[in-house]
């Protein structure tokens, strides 16, 4: 009976100290490591026979996304579904996921680590946006879709493992990591992206292995001229923005889309010419560039429309 009051009063004891960490009077509760998220934590909607999840409501630490809901696959992490959470570590994606949407885990600020799964496709804009406590991230094969500002702001990300595969990388997609920062080399160019460019040239011709220009000149106020080779379809949104001295840009042939504020603050250029290959061109692609004054383009095409709805002068050739 002795020995079992004292162990009785020494869990008391371990449970004061725990507990009150006295400091002026405050009681504090000590650390808790939580475990796996249950099911019933997942917010979801099914949509044509597949499962979306689309909220998080557990104060877990460890959250193993679920194979399936209500027998359907879970394919899809939907906006914002954990965005803002502010206890979770660990991130497991199920190997059924493919989709993670636009600002999925925003703001995660403790998150630590997340398993991205062989099925996955597609990432989302500002989808890891804010994610402070990553520092490493494997992505698949399957990848074919980095959207802008997806690693934005992950402070202590320094490895990533890319796939092999040509992957379209959006601006600013790992603006502020240390694993851009380290990058030196005067082309930085990844799986077909071209995420920065540190030379000093006035006159800059861009590798023939680079399929999307992503903001890598914005700011630059040294390029005058820019040679684009066939190869690049794509320029993302801030891709030439604020390049003061740029003067000409000769785009290739295989150009399709430019996006929004491509070419936004370019105020020294007169005159672009697009390729008969052009399907898009954003409404805002040339805001600020006061010195434009005059589109080339094919008769008919995304040229021509654009240049009238940005009220330039339009020469067909």
């Amino acid at each position: 009976m002795k020995k079992f009051s004292a162990a009785v009063l020494a869990v008391c004891l371990l449970l004061c100290v725990a507990l009150c960490g006295c400091k002026n009077g405050e009681v504090r509760l000590p650390d808790v490591s939580y475990d796996n998220a249950p099911v019933s934590a997942y917010a979801y909607e099914i949509v044509g026979g597949e499962a979306i999840i689309t909220g998080f409501t557990a104060e877990n630490t460890i959250a193993n996304l679920p194979e399936m809901l209500e027998d359907k696959p879970v394919t899809t992490v939907k906006s914002g579904a954990f965005k803002g959470n502010g206890l979770l570590q660990t991130v497991n994606l199920s190997p059924t996921i493919t989709t993670v949407e636009d600002t999925a885990f925003a703001g995660c600020t403790k998150l630590r680590s997340v398993s991205l799964p062989p099925s996955l496709t597609y990432i989302g804009d500002d989808a890891f946006y804010g994610c402070f406590g990553l520092t490493v991230v494997n992505f698949p094969a399957a990848l074919n879709h980095i959207g802008s500002r997806a690693f934005s702001g992950c402070t202590q990300l320094e490895t990533i493992a890319f796939p092999e595969n040509a992957v379209y990388i959006g601006t600013d997609a790992f603006a502020g990591t240390p694993w851009l920062t380290k990058q030196s080399r005067e082309f930085v160019i990844q799986n077909g992206s071209l995420l920065k460019y540190n030379g000093s040239r006035e006159i800059v011709t861009v590798p023939r292995d680079v399929k999307v220009i992503s903001a890598a000149f914005s700011g630059n106020e040294t390029v005058k001229k820019v040679i684009l080779p066939d190869t690049v379809t794509h320029l993302t949104s801030d891709a030439f923005s604020g390049c003061t001295a740029l003067t000409d840009v000769a785009l290739g042939k295989g150009l399709s889309v430019v996006e929004d504020a491509a070419f936004s603050g370019c105020t020294a250029l007169e005159s672009v010419t697009f390729p008969a290959s052009i399907k898009a061109i954003g409404n805002n692609a040339f805001a600020g560039c006061d010195a434009l004054t005059t589109v080339h383009g094919k008769t008919g095409s995304a040229a021509e429309t654009f240049a009238k709805a940005a009220n330039l002068e339009f020469a067909a050739g």
